[in-house]
């Protein structure tokens, strides 16, 4: 077990720097370097014991929550809440969200919505009587300010240590899931639970995963909300006879379907290359034709680089940059995009990149320094906004554990010609804007001391005349919703 957190400062902001897209490109496409990145906000003080990754969402309003386990003094724990503006800045928090404190909490936890309200699902035990003294999966529902509500009901029938308890949300019939590494008979497995009891502990029994001659590490559930509505259950395999049979697996176990192995996932993506409190990335897409999508190392450690993988393709995509990851995390994009997050764990940066509208092309890649130490646990808090909240857990440059929090936007990727010659009738420019591939249309370009704007194609043209003077001609390009971007054009006779 473990836990973190407390009170809100502000670290000067760092240099971010961007890199291109994951398919290659003519030598004259550059990806700009972007002037500024998010702010690392310090939520917490006075941590003694390694924290888990938190737990984010963001309200239909824009409003983001991260939410972070402290504990208080030994054996008394809580959760913290923090409110994050559509600004990036912190709004409210963090706050204690329960009344009566607990004296144990399993991790990590999963933040979902209600409507506009924060619903954490998580367990722990809170005294030594009661129902929520038994350890087993419970939820708690928030509000701006008054203490969170505990729910009067449970997804879990197994209270013996549920950890890395993981709910979804069925849109359609409003629907919770969960699944955790347990289930001796048969071979340790995951057990599972759809649906809600309002008895506690659950009833009836848990679903249960068997495997044979393995162990589960941790465990995820997604629903399908935007394609078949079926819920999905994801885990490592590890400690595997053979140990080639180590590896990221999931399940459709709403249609009882075949397990199957993640492409290219091995044991460095379950084990040698998975924190102790990570999470398994999982993401469901909300574009059309849905989709489940999970991220891991490839199978070679150090990570060599981040596959995300729509659960039923015959491969995974290899995601730019991604060298040296260490916790991979998933979230929604608008329009059906997907964030891809990860702490590299040489240079402590966090690095994040966002697909195109079919998940099936990555955009440029920012990265960002950070106050950390030691690589980050990170949580995202996606939305059909255009912004990225990333909560971060680390040991900062203090050596204190922290919990901090920033909002990033999507880079732009530019393409165009990096030399250019005047001829007799001077050159003309043509500069192409795009996110992921896709071309993004009223983007403002300035250019040889012109402002333009860019056409359905997202594309501007501009011609310089022969007499034009020789030299670099600097781009700068701004767009709403996406971070700004630029570039240099040498100009030559």
């Amino acid at each position: 077990m473990a836990g973190g957190l407390a009170l809100a400062m502000a670290l000067p902001a760092t240099a971010a720097t961007a890199t291109p897209g994951a398919k290659s490109a003519p030598a004259a496409q550059k990806t700009a370097a972007l002037p500024k990145s998010g702010i690392w906000t310090a939520l917490s003080t006075g941590m003694t014991t390694e924290a888990p990754a938190p737990a984010l969402w963001v309200a239909p309003n824009g409003v983001g929550w991260d939410v972070f386990p402290r504990e208080i003094s030994p054996n008394v724990w809580t959760y913290e809440a923090t409110q994050v503006g559509t600004s990036g800045k912190v709004i409210k928090g963090p706050a204690d969200i329960f009344a009566t404190h607990w004296g144990s909490l399993e991790f990590p936890a999963t933040l979902l919505g209600v409507g506009a309200k924060p619903l954490l699902v998580f367990s722990g035990a809170q005294g030594s009587s009661g129902v929520y003294s038994l350890d087993c999966v419970y939820g708690a529902l928030g509000s701006g300010s008054a203490k969170w509500a505990l729910e009067s009901w449970s997804l879990s029938a197994s209270c013996v240590n549920p950890v890395a308890a993981a709910a979804e949300s069925n849109a359609n019939a409003n629907v919770l899931a969960a699944a955790w590494p347990g289930g001796f008979p048969g071979g340790n497995g995951v057990l599972y639970r759809i649906g809600l009891s309002t008895i506690i502990p659950a009833v009836p029994a848990d679903q249960h995963i068997a495997l044979s001659k393995a162990d589960a590490g941790q465990a995820a559930t997604v629903n399908d909300q935007a394609g078949n509505h079926h819920f999905y259950v994801a885990w490592t395999r590890i400690f595997s006879t053979p140990g080639s049979a180590d590896g990221i697996y999931v399940k459709d176990v709403t249609a009882n379907g075949v397990i199957r192995k993640a492409p290219g996932s091995g044991t460095a993506s379950s084990s040698t290359d998975f924190p102790v409190f990570g999470r398994l990335a999982s993401v469901n897409r909300n574009g059309k034709g849905g989709g489940v999508y999970l991220a891991y190392c490839a199978n070679k450690s150090p990570c060599p680089q981040l596959e995300l993988w729509k659960v039923g393709a015959a491969k995974a995509l290899a995601v730019p940059s991604s060298a040296n990851a260490l916790n991979p995390t998933l979230a929604q994009g608008p329009g059906g995009r997907i964030w891809v997050a990860w702490s590299n764990r040489q240079s402590n940066r966090v690095f994040v990149t966002r697909t195109n509208k079919a998940g099936t092309r990555f955009g440029a890649v920012r990265s960002y320094a950070t106050p950390c130490f030691d690589g980050g646990l990170l949580g995202l808090g996606g939305s059909p906004l255009a912004k990225l909240d990333i909560g971060m857990t680390c040991v900062n440059n203090a050596l204190k554990q922290e919990q901090y929090v920033t909002q990033v936007l999507a880079g732009l990727s530019l393409s165009f010609p990096g030399t250019v010659h005047l001829g007799s009738k001077g050159v003309t420019v043509k500069i192409t804007v795009t996110d992921a591939g896709d071309p993004v249309a009223g983007a403002t370009v300035k250019f040889a001391g012109k402002t333009l704007k860019t056409n359905a194609k997202g594309q501007v043209s501009v011609t310089l005349a022969k007499s034009a003077k020789t030299g670099g001609y600097k781009i700068s390009v701004t767009a709403p919703n996406y971070a700004a971007a630029g570039g240099t054009v040498s100009v030559k006779k």
